[in-house]
């Protein structure tokens, strides 16, 4: 039978008046009461009124005691957990209100603020408010835990990464790489992702939360070496690999040019599962120093999330400078020498800027050649004929590799 409002802060002002001192039949009685009323209060439509008052009773009833208090709290917990996501948020945000409102309720009833805190979490995890869901982990005391309720290093773990995760998903990449860090320091007691331990699927997240904050800070060297390995990982599921390998390819191909990019394009290039992705065309003619047409980088551009559409200081986006970079090496490769207007028009930019960047690159020794700016054109130098030969053999070596490769896959 429903209980209306009124009558129920009638009926809790009477359980809260003091009974004789030190009696314990009196509290056990109250707390039964306590009890029948949680029950009536649950299966009530006014919830979200009458459990913050039914709450703020059983706090402030002081001949109740704490030990009859504890049990009635987790009942209500374990009710609010049942309810509509709506009501979880209204019910938790003021029973956690009532808790620190009196000072030592947090403490003396850890283990139903933690349960409360971890609903309210998912509930507004599930409403899409992840820095509410992640800030409101955050009060959780994890390291201040001691006794029954004291965590394992693999539950702290876990821990963190949901709050670094929840911060992610809203792209608070300074407060996700906070929890990252505190997760990071407790890796090494927990087993590797491919070991086959229980704490491979923390593992897994912390590596992936990692490769996904290095690529938000344009990082993308770094982020590629991270989702490369996320994408090895038989711990995945095949498809999340093939997304992890995508977005290895995407920030490899974003990443300043030189020898290291140059060998993690090769590494890339190598990996059976490439030739597959959308993304192996553009990776293939930066791999053999191709040219990349316009049409192309504007493909690849339509796949980018914005902070990899950002533009540097130049004016230029990361894209851009990475392709006009790519595309002046390749050039070298083909062509003895170019003037400005030409070298312009093959990278798509005015021929002052097309000088400016073939200087650059001829001081920075990324190529090798001069500018002439008395007849306006800049000269490569042609390479030896070991350096010839040797990548010629190294051609040669990757197409077959890869013919012998796709022959398997058809036999």
């Amino acid at each position: 039978m429903a209980t209306s409002t009124s009558s129920l802060t009638t009926q809790l002002s009477a359980l809260e008046e003091t009974g004789p001192t030190g009696s314990s039949s009196s509290a056990t009685d109250k707390a039964a009461t306590y009890s029948a009323l949680l029950t009536t209060i649950l299966q009530s439509s006014s919830i979200t009124t009458d459990l913050p008052i039914w709450i703020r009773s059983v706090l402030s009833n002081g001949s109740l005691g704490i030990v009859a208090a504890r049990p009635l709290l987790t009942s209500a917990v374990q009710g609010i957990d049942s309810v509509s996501i709506h009501q979880q948020i209204a019910i938790s945000e003021a029973t956690l209100s009532l808790l620190q409102e009196k000072a030592s309720s947090s403490t003396t009833y850890e283990e139903q603020d933690t349960a409360l805190r971890q609903i309210l979490a998912r509930a507004y995890q599930a409403n899409n408010e992840f820095t509410a869901a992640a800030r409101t982990l955050e009060r959780i005391p994890v390291e201040s835990s001691s006794g029954a309720h004291k965590l394992s290093d693999s539950e702290k773990m876990r821990h963190w990464m949901t709050i670094c995760r929840l911060y992610i998903e809203d792209e608070d990449m300074s407060r996700a790489e906070n929890f990252l860090n505190k997760a990071k320091t407790l890796r090494h007691r927990i087993t590797s992702f491919d070991s086959g331990d229980e704490d491979k699927e923390i593992q897994l997240q912390l590596a992936l939360s990692q490769a996904r904050i290095l690529d938000s800070k344009r990082e993308f060297l770094d982020a590629s070496h991270a989702y490369h390995a996320v994408s090895q990982s038989v711990a995945l599921a095949e498809e999340d690999r093939a997304t992890s390998l995508t977005q290895a390819i995407t920030t490899a191909v974003l990443a300043p040019a030189g020898p290291q990019r140059s060998r993690l394009l090769a590494r890339l290039f190598k990996d059976d599962r490439a030739s597959s992705l959308p993304q192996f065309e553009l990776l293939s003619k930066m791999h053999l120093d191709r040219l990349v047409g316009v049409d192309e980088v504007r493909a690849f551009a339509s796949k980018l999330a914005a902070h990899q559409l950002a533009t540097t200081a130049d004016g230029s986006t990361v894209l851009e400078k990475a392709m006009i970079e790519h595309n002046l090496l390749a050039a070298s490769r083909l062509y003895a020498n170019l003037d400005f207007e030409s070298l312009g028009h093959l990278l798509g930019l005015e021929k002052e800027r097309a000088e400016e960047v073939a200087a650059r690159m001829v001081e920075q020794g990324r190529v090798s050649g001069f500018v002439d700016q008395i007849d306006g054109v800049v000269v490569f130098e042609e390479r030896s004929k070991l350096r010839a030969w040797d990548a010629g053999v190294a051609a040669l070596v990757e197409d077959v590799e890869r013919v012998a490769t796709l022959v398997g896959a058809v036999g």
